[in-house]
């Protein structure tokens, strides 16, 4: 195994020690997948699950007003139709 190999899985130990030293984690991406490559804090990543939360939770929210709005403008289309 050539020399500088051999150097970055050391260093790559000694980040990895180091990291789990302080109390670092690996980040889940958008997808929830591991991201083993990075670190990151628990308070960081509980931080971002909310916010991930959140935005689901919008998102079902707007998705139901506009299910109900688009279903009050099909009884008034209708209505429309029947006074023409």
């Amino acid at each position: 195994m050539p020399c500088h190999v051999l150097q970055a899985l050391l260093l790559r130990a000694q980040v990895h020690k180091e990291a789990s030293r302080l109390g670092l984690i690996h980040p889940r991406d958008r997808n929830g997948s591991l991201v083993t490559d990075r670190f990151s804090t628990p308070e960081l990543e509980a931080a971002l699950e909310a916010y991930r939360s959140a935005c689901t939770a919008a998102v079902d929210h707007v998705r139901d007003r506009l299910r109900t709005l688009a279903a009050s403008l099909t009884v008034r289309i209708f209505e429309v139709y029947l006074i023409l």
